[in-house]
């Protein structure tokens, strides 16, 4: 999936990444350069996954979690909550 409309521009998010039931963007560093593909690749949650997750608590997953903010790390970009 491409995720460029989560990354943050003039301090807006277009859209935002949903992780542990909570709403994420990606807000570039100084080091970040435009349209360097911001794509992650893996499997998503099947119709009746998504219509799970409503209903069901997910529990947390530090390791997961930390993995994925160092992916995004890595591509000059920081992962952070939206209306904490």
């Amino acid at each position: 999936m491409d995720y460029r409309l989560t990354v943050a521009a003039n301090g807006k998010v277009a859209a935002t990444i949903t992780h542990q039931n909570a709403e994420w963007g990606l807000v570039p560093t100084d080091k970040y350069t435009t349209g360097q593909g911001e794509r992650v690749h893996g499997v998503a949650l099947s119709r009746s996954g998504a219509e799970l997750l409503t209903i069901v608590d997910p529990e947390p997953d530090e390791k997961y979690t930390e993995a994925l903010q160092e992916y995004w790390r890595a591509r000059n970009l920081t992962m952070t909550r939206i209306g904490v």
